[in-house]
């Protein structure tokens, strides 16, 4: 019988762990999201939607590459900055405010994270941009991933534009993008 119990023992103990340790679910908050984080987007802007809401493509799709950092409160608050690279080069809008480094600054926001752990995340650019993400909260907001839910430009060069579409202030225009942004917490900046 104690031989038994011997082989018994480890296999409940086990089992009361496992059990304890995965009752526990997840549960998050905008405090889940908090602190100093690197960021990298990357992704395709496809095209222009015109007024009744249809995607004019352009001729081609545009690669979209972004890094930086950003700070969030925890309150649903952020303040970021980044590099973004848009066909091969620098896409820095006049009127954007520069770090000495060259990356675009000023760039805030908000986000609401639910008890799931998913959430929406809106950014503004002092040029009158804004992009909207849907967020999943990963290992205690350890990572965040997104994706676009939209983009919105206060203006664009009439000839950069597809046809059938217009982009002038002060209506600007949505944009029809496919990006992921990834969120990773960087434990060495506070």
């Amino acid at each position: 019988m104690g031989n038994n119990l011997t082989k018994l023992l480890p296999t409940v103990l086990m089992v009361t762990i496992m059990g304890i340790g995965g009752a526990k679910a997840s549960h998050c908050d905008n405090s889940s999201f908090s602190g100093s984080y690197a960021l990298r987007v990357s992704g395709f802007a496809e095209g222009v939607f015109d007024s009744s809401g249809t995607l004019h493509p352009y001729s081609a799709l545009q690669p979209i590459t972004i890094v930086g950092q950003a700070n969030f409160d925890g309150n649903g608050s952020f303040a970021r900055i980044d590099y973004a690279v848009q066909n091969g080069s620098p896409a820095i809008p006049a009127g954007t405010p520069l770090t000495e480094n060259g990356f675009r600054s000023g760039i805030t926001g908000t986000y609401q994270i639910a008890d799931d752990c998913t959430g929406i995340l809106t950014a503004d650019f002092v040029t009158g941009q804004i992009n909207g993400f849907a967020l999943s909260v990963v290992d205690n907001g350890q990572t965040v991933f997104g994706v676009s839910t939209f983009s919105h430009q206060p203006m664009l060069p009439p000839a950069s534009l597809p046809s059938g579409t217009t982009c002038s202030a002060p209506d600007g225009c949505d944009l029809g993008v496919n990006l992921a942004i990834e969120f990773v917490r960087n434990p060495n900046r506070h």
